[in-house]
């Protein structure tokens, strides 16, 4: 996906990108895998962790993180509002 891109999509669509989000989610993996960062001070590497099949992850609003898919991969991202529309932040 990184290097060829995906039926006409370009490969800049795929790069992680560092952003924080403006509610709770829940992310939970169904196939494949993703590398998540987590940074401190919105630069600084706090920590990584690879998720696989199965495993799940509560990222709370605010967090700055990115997300790289390691492979072809399936997921959902379940976002927790008390607003009644959800926005990307």
């Amino acid at each position: 996906i990184r290097d060829n891109g995906v039926d006409g999509w370009p490969t800049e669509s795929w790069s992680p990108t560092v952003h924080s989000d403006a509610q709770d989610r829940l992310f939970i993996q169904g196939s494949g895998e993703s590398l998540w960062r987590v940074f401190h001070d919105n630069q600084e590497l706090n920590y990584e962790v690879l998720l696989s099949e199965g495993d799940a992850a509560y990222i709370p609003k605010g967090v700055t993180h990115s997300v790289e898919s390691m492979c072809p991969r399936h997921s959902a991202s379940i976002a927790f509002s008390d607003d009644p529309e959800i926005i990307k932040a």
